[in-house]
């Protein structure tokens, strides 16, 4: 009988804060000046470009980030460096990515010649290898036709707790210069979003020209919890449960 008393409880403990939990926050931030277009500045012996900063009060742990690129064009992807930094004191570095690194380049050569032409999403691989909303490697669609076409764009720019997970249509995973997968959730285990983010895309080889308008960012928090009035209701379930069991045993 204690045995199924147990149990009894354990399922409306489980019940309750079932229905309680409330779902990870998902935080969507723009930079300062998104939709203003920025020109690429073309290589001329040196790299430079003008950061765009995302300035973010809400301080949440972050679990998970994704980041679009809007408005991205460029008709050398090989050209190209995009980072993700989180800006610390006196400028330093707490946190940093990169999304690509003149993608195809074998260390001498300029890298492929396929274009950028819209907006473009960069998400975390999911652990799980038989997944098949996994995001693409963008390093190998640039090398399925090196000859001048525009990478698939993603379809959409914003994600929400349901969907966050999911990888979007046409999204990609973070390559590093060797084109190896890059885990954007890792690079930034342990950070908050409260503070200053600065995203970069500099060109790395001279003629070859571009712009963006502007970088989206998408956090995911910590993973759902149990709301607190949940877990009371919870517990006040069990001990109705244990005093109805008590008072049985007191009348026999």
């Amino acid at each position: 009988m204690i045995k199924r008393l147990l149990q009894t409880s354990a399922i409306a403990l489980g019940s309750l804060v079932l229905i309680g939990s409330v779902d990870a926050d998902v935080l969507n931030q723009r930079d300062t000046q998104n939709g203003t277009l920025s020109n690429i500045p073309d290589f001329n012996g040196m790299a430079t470009s003008v950061p765009r900063t995302i300035n973010i009060v809400e301080n949440e742990l972050i679990r998970d980030v994704s980041v679009t690129i809007e408005g991205l064009n460029h008709t050398w992807v090989g050209d190209l460096v995009a980072t993700l930094r989180k800006v610390g004191p006196g400028n330093t570095t707490l946190a940093s990515t990169t999304l690509f690194n003149r993608i195809s380049r074998d260390g001498i050569g300029p890298g492929n010649s396929s274009n950028f032409a819209g907006n473009y999403t960069f998400v975390s691989r999911d652990a799980d290898p038989t997944n098949a909303s996994n995001p693409q490697n963008i390093w190998s669609v640039a090398d399925n036709d090196n000859t001048l076409f525009n990478i698939p764009v993603s379809q959409a720019t914003q994600l929400t707790a349901s969907t966050f997970a999911e990888t979007l249509q046409s999204s990609y995973s973070a390559v590093a210069e060797s084109g190896a997968e890059l885990s954007l959730a890792d690079a930034f285990a342990g950070q908050t979003t409260a503070g200053t983010w600065e995203f970069r895309i500099e060109d790395r080889l001279e003629r070859e020209v571009g712009s963006f308008t502007g970088v989206t960012l998408n956090f995911q928090g910590p993973a759902a919890v149990p709301e607190p009035g949940s877990l009371m209701l919870a517990l006040g379930a069990i001990g109705g449960l244990l005093c109805k069991r008590r008072r049985k045993m007191n009348a026999s």
